[in-house]
């Protein structure tokens, strides 16, 4: 099993200006990180006095990526407060709303049901599923086609380290409220669970 160094490391790097090279001491901690063919590298960790041992096969190229912030724990604490808040406003928002598309699909069902038969409620009951569901399709395909799948490989590979582009934005985010609402109302046999993990991950990129 790979075993893990915990000692700080620093070395001398060299650099290159006008043709000439020199030695000068580099004072930041660095992790080393073997790379695909086993050989050891080392990685800058800007802020972290510590190095990690890897086991082969690690590029440590998400590692590179990392960041170490310096936040204020006022600032932490805001963050780890407003993010669940506005997840869980948003979730009583969808909630809600589906509710209420429901109940209307089921009023007006019952009533072409009581006035006009069982053919005209079926008629009913058809056409307003279909609209709602031509609403979530048209917004997944003509405004946010990345919204068409849940976000949670989006989201793991974001946790990873990868940079995936135009995932945590306004257009994805409103998009995915919106389409569950009706994709749910029109009857659809999907949950809200997988998109309201992509939903809280974009609310909470952007605080």
């Amino acid at each position: 099993s790979p075993q893990h160094s915990l000692a700080p490391t620093t070395l001398g790097r060299k650099r290159s200006m006008g043709g000439h090279s020199g030695a000068s001491a580099d004072t930041s901690p660095r992790r080393p990180c073997p790379s695909l063919d086993g050989s050891p590298r080392t990685v800058v960790s800007p802020g972290l006095g510590q190095s990690v041992q890897l086991p082969n096969g690690y590029s440590g190229h998400n590692l590179e990526h990392h960041e170490v912030h310096r936040l204020p724990s006022r600032v932490l604490w805001s963050i780890t407060l407003l993010t669940p808040l506005l997840v869980a406003m948003t979730n009583n928002l969808i909630v809600w709303t589906d509710g209420f598309l429901l109940t209307f699909r089921l009023f007006i069902t019952q009533a072409a049901w009581t006035y006009g038969g069982p053919a005209p409620g079926a008629a009913v009951l058809l056409v307003v599923s279909l609209v709602f569901g031509t609403v979530a399709t048209l917004l997944v395909a003509h405004v946010a086609p990345m919204c068409a799948g849940s976000g949670l490989p989006e989201a793991k590979g974001f946790l990873n380290g990868n940079n995936i582009g135009g995932v945590f934005k306004l257009r994805p985010l409103l998009v995915r409220v919106v389409g569950i609402i009706f994709a749910l109302a029109a009857g659809f046999p999907i949950g809200r669970e997988g998109p309201m993990v992509a939903i809280g991950g974009t609310l909470g990129y952007g605080v």
